[in-house]
């Protein structure tokens, strides 16, 4: 799956309806109302909203999300999935497929090439000859 809102999706469907119950209780014995005040109005909130952000925008750089993300495309993979009907005559044909990727995965600065030296290190090179 291209994106990773399908495995959310796959996963809310699953364990919300066991989960339910104990969020419920647990709203039911704290004061929800209070506590998303606070974090949005105390002290320090600008950096709280700021970490919000960057959490709810770049959450692959996590620990362990990778490890989901893996075990997530194998179990949808090899459990989920329906088995396809292909014949050996079918085995060199190509296969399109369609992806997608964030902006945040994007590469936004060029790699450095071997071409890309200092003006200090080609005066060097460029002495060392007689």
């Amino acid at each position: 799956m291209a994106s990773s809102v399908g495995s959310l999706n796959r996963i809310t469907r699953i364990a919300g309806p066991a989960l339910l119950p104990a969020i419920a209780y647990g709203a039911y014995k704290s004061n929800v109302t209070t506590a998303i005040e606070a974090f949005f109005t105390g002290p320090g909130r600008t950096s709280r909203i700021v970490a919000l952000a960057v959490i709810l925008f770049n959450w692959k750089s996590f620990p362990l999300v990778w490890t989901f993300r893996i075990y997530n495309a194998m179990i949808s993979h090899f459990l989920v999935r329906p088995d396809h009907d292909h014949t050996p005559d079918k085995l060199f044909h190509p296969v399109k497929t369609e992806t997608h990727v964030t902006l945040l995965e994007t590469s936004t600065f060029p790699a450095r090439t071997s071409s890309a030296t200092s003006s200090r290190g080609a005066a060097t090179r460029s002495t060392a000859t007689p």
